[in-house]
């Protein structure tokens, strides 16, 4: 108790700059004034913490330098207090006056602190921050270093969000509080989805339940429909209140397997065989030849056997049908002995094991004619949860139906321009089952382009997982939004290839506690990166340890 008076009656005997207190000043005494960093000179302790963002009033010029506190030190050595006040006598600052008013021994309140100069912001003539005819932060480049004496600020509340160009809880993706000031709310615009985001971090640290956290600010909104590739049935419960279990959202979950979640083969694209064909083993990918005499095979199937009044002799027996996969093997080994693929016979034998594997999947409808829609179990919902945890039919079937549930998805919204108005975040848990890193499928082309091009159809992805390395490289860089839970090792290497993290920011992930993130995005005035504390969410969420 008496620490905390004895700081509030500091913190009221410093001096102001309009609303602002002062909490320090530019100092050079041990390196000179860049437009990068320089080293500050801070009162007392508890006034600010390392990360916190501050400001340097240029008076003279009416802006402030938007710095970056990057590190502080303990007291200042008795030496250099000398040195410190000199210097101020000098500039004719009030600084010697001010710390005898305020604590006896100057050296129990003497800090140093190096700050990081990341933009100037021009000021009113009532000392607000001036804003541009789009309401945005109006900044510039660091053209010239701040002044040795200028004072150094403590930012208010509403100076951090604008600042940050941060939300009200009213109209903005609320996930937690600064660390460095937990008066700040981070609620992020709403159409930062759409320039897609990677979740990172170690297992154990907050992941999903960080994304849950998005994921329930999305559906409280309700103006975009969300989308969850749920490989362990973690979401499953996410309509319903952790506290009490009642239902809070409307979510559609479906599983692989069921009635409205299979697939008919004569709704089967040729491409969706293709990419069938790769998933039922990855360990060994097949050719680009073979796969397209098998594409070729199905579109044969289609015209001779479905989409026509007189079925071919190969599609039937006895008058009846004949089992698709026997059509199809029979097709295929017509097609594939035509020059244009150039098949050897062991081609020909890896393909026909495929689609051997491919019969034996759980995932087809009883119906051949059942076409697995994906607006149909979306219509009405908050959310859809794609819940592929296999318990019903397999891990791999399960997979495979995810997998070809999100190639209908992507298509669908490129290629219906009524669904291309409904704005739609799609979240892909475990995101290299999708798009990995060491070998090629129908759908990872497909994700990569989705992330290349796919804002302009209304749409965002984010890619959750903790291995960045297993990821294809493809879509990282084009990427915006970054929150990086604790990374070490092969993880740590891989983002300081796509962020924007200082040297003492990479450390600090390093070591990161639980919940805790850096966020880089966009959306946050000039990347800066932001560390949060994200909330709990409100909605249930299963944590598996995996």
């Amino acid at each position: 108790m008496m620490r905390l008076q004895r700081k509030e009656e500091v913190v009221s005997s410093l001096p102001k700059v309009g609303n602002r207190i002062v909490i320090g000043h530019v100092y050079t005494g041990r390196k000179s004034v860049t437009t990068e960093e320089l080293d500050a000179y801070i009162f007392g302790r508890g006034l600010v913490s390392r990360g916190e963002l501050v400001g340097i009033v240029d008076q003279d010029l009416n802006r402030v330098y938007i710095t970056r506190i990057t590190s502080m030190d303990k007291e200042t050595p008795l030496s250099e207090i000398a040195e410190i006040i000199e210097k101020a006598r000098e500039l004719n600052v009030d600084f010697y006056n001010l710390v005898k008013k305020l604590i006896k021994d100057p050296r129990s309140i003497m800090r140093y602190a190096n700050l990081r100069l990341l933009f100037i912001v021009n000021l009113d003539k009532n000392g607000n921050f001036k804003r541009d005819e789009d309401g945005k932060l109006s900044t510039k480049s660091i053209d010239e270093p701040p002044e040795p004496g200028m004072p150094i600020v403590k930012f208010t509340v509403d100076d951090y969000k604008t600042i940050l160009g941060l939300r009200d809880e009213k109209d903005g993706i609320c996930v937690g509080e600064l660390v460095e000031r937990p008066d700040v709310k981070v609620c992020l615009d709403k159409g930062f989805f759409r320039q897609h985001l990677i979740v990172l971090g170690q297992t154990g640290f907050g992941k999903s339940e960080a994304m849950a956290r998005v994921i329930e600010e999305y559906m409280r909104h309700r103006d975009v429909l969300v989308v969850i590739m749920d490989p362990h049935g973690e979401y499953v419960d996410i309509d319903k209140s952790r506290l009490d279990g009642s239902k809070v959202f409307n979510v559609n979950v479906v599983r692989p397997g069921e009635r409205n979640f299979a697939i008919g083969y004569n709704r089967l694209s040729p491409e969706e065989v293709k990419l069938i064909a790769q998933l039922v083993d990855e360990s060994n990918p097949p050719s680009e030849q073979g796969l397209e005499a098998l594409a070729d095979a199905h579109a044969d199937y289609l015209k001779l056997c479905v989409n026509t009044d007189k079925k071919s002799d190969v599609c039937t027996k006895d008058g009846k049908p004949k089992p698709y996969f026997d059509v199809l093997r029979e097709i295929f080994n017509k097609v594939s002995g035509n020059p244009k693929y150039k098949l050897h016979e062991e081609t020909k034998k890896s393909i026909i094991r495929r689609v051997n594997l491919m019969e034996k999947l759980r995932i087809w409808s009883p119906d051949p004619d059942y076409d697995l829609d994906v607006r149909q179990l979306m219509q009405g919902f908050d959310a859809v949860v794609v819940d592929y945890s296999g318990a019903e039919i397999g891990s791999l079937g399960a997979r495979v139906l995810a997998s070809v549930f999100l190639s209908r998805l992507i298509d669908r919204k490129k290629g219906d321009p009524s669904f291309r108005k409904t704005p739609l975040f799609l979240v892909a848990d475990e995101a290299t089952h999708f798009i990995p890193r060491d070998y090629d499928t129908v759908l990872s082309r497909k994700f990569r382009e989705l992330i290349g091009e796919m804002r302009k159809f209304n749409l965002g992805v984010a890619l959750v997982t903790q291995v960045p390395h297993k990821i294809h490289p493809d879509v990282l860089d084009p990427i915006n939004t970054k929150i990086l839970f604790r990374l070490q090792g092969s993880g740590l290497d891989a983002i300081e290839k796509f962020s924007n993290l200082s040297k003492e920011d990479l450390e600090h992930l390093k070591v990161l506690k639980r919940d805790t993130a850096f966020i880089i995005s966009p959306y946050i005035t000039e990347n800066i990166p932001i560390l949060v504390e994200f909330d709990k969410p409100n909605v249930k969420h299963y944590y598996l340890f995996q």
